[in-house]
């Protein structure tokens, strides 16, 4: 009897642990994630496209916003890739400039979402 016990207890603890596993979305850019990630200008310049994970999540669109010699500018694209003008944007960052991605719309499980902001900081390198 001891032992039935015991091994209902194990599947429910089983059971209930593997309700609780919730998987989280995360952005990445150039392999880095966070609130505020810094990269190079040579990383900056490669990156074609934002990286949700799990990859059954999928990026709706989202804004760039860039500062330049104090003047402030928001692209929008439909998807997870940068559009030309983003790529023009980004080309004209030097160490020390700031670029924001906001407003990262993505589908996951039929529901829309949004992601926090995140900062981007160009670095020497």
């Amino acid at each position: 009897m001891k032992k039935i016990l015991f091994l209902a207890i194990m599947f429910v603890a089983i059971a209930l642990q593997a309700q609780d596993k919730t998987v989280t979305t995360t952005l990445s850019v150039a392999g880095k994630t966070g609130a505020e990630i810094s990269l190079t200008f040579a990383q900056i310049s490669g990156v074609t496209d934002l990286v949700l994970t799990p990859t059954t999540a999928t990026i709706t669109g989202f804004t760039m916003e860039i500062s330049i010699s104090g003047s402030v500018k928001s692209y929008n694209a439909a998807n997870k890739s940068f559009t030309r003008e983003m790529k023009a944007a980004v080309s004209q960052l030097q160490a020390g400039d700031y670029l924001i991605l906001k407003n990262i719309n993505y589908s996951e499980s039929s529901k829309s979402k949004t992601m926090p902001d995140m900062k981007i900081k160009i670095i020497a390198g």
